[in-house]
């Protein structure tokens, strides 16, 4: 899987540890999207950027325009409003509000059947799935009525594949997975991550992110602050 923007996923490094000593994840771009990295290049393609700026404009125009009022629309516009305020660019995708951008598939003959297994996106606020490709067989979008991966529940809804077709919302509660498929497919995923606005909240640790930004992105098996 290929992946961009920025993450807080746990690793050995890098880490802020406070002079009270609490250690605690350093959000960072993805190896491939540090600067002059091939990930980064890319998303400073002028095609690119239009691209991913136009399902920004789209998926805007979902939530102000189909999400009914009410605390879910209330949430995400306050993500959206966050992410582009206070997360810094480069862990974000071409400027958009979107924090993480994953290619889904290998787009490939070659590696036979694949699926991707029932699932929730517990740690994803919003979420723009852009299916392209032809299948040859399967690859169709699955969703069921259970609350997690352990408890799949019931087949709901099955999205047959449509190359270009985008699907969005929520799926912090909602299981779903893609069915077995042969042949070229693939999708972005692009979504805006809890963990990393929850960082970013905090006035200390965007002063962490700018002194870590300042270093050039070190590498070692952790990053101190005192």
């Amino acid at each position: 899987m290929f992946c961009a923007g920025g993450t807080i996923g746990s690793a050995r490094k890098p880490f802020v540890r406070t002079g009270y000593q609490t250690r605690t994840m350093m959000p960072r771009p993805f190896a491939k999207s540090l600067p002059n990295q091939s990930g980064c290049n890319l998303l400073k393609k002028i095609w690119i950027t239009q691209f991913f700026q136009d399902i920004e404009t789209i998926a805007l125009h979902f939530i102000h325009h189909m999400i009914p009022p009410g605390v879910q629309k209330n949430l995400i516009l306050n993500a959206v409003n966050m992410s582009t305020s206070l997360i810094p660019p480069d862990l974000r995708i071409c400027e958009t509000f979107f924090t993480q951008l994953s290619l889904i598939g290998d787009m490939s003959f070659q590696s036979g059947n694949q699926e991707v297994i029932p699932h929730v996106d517990l740690d994803d606020v919003f979420t723009v799935i852009i299916h392209f490709g032809a299948p040859t067989i399967g690859g169709e979008l699955l969703i069921y009525n259970g609350d997690s991966k352990n408890n799949v529940g019931q087949l709901m809804k099955t999205n047959n594949f449509v190359n270009g077709n985008i699907h969005m919302g929520c799926f912090t509660d909602v299981v779903h997975a893609v069915s077995h498929w042969h042949g070229i497919r693939g999708s972005f995923s692009l979504n805006v991550k809890r963990n990393m606005l929850d960082f970013f909240k905090s006035s200390e640790n965007r002063c962490y992110y700018k002194t870590f930004q300042e270093l050039n992105y070190p590498s070692t098996e952790h990053f101190t602050i005192n």
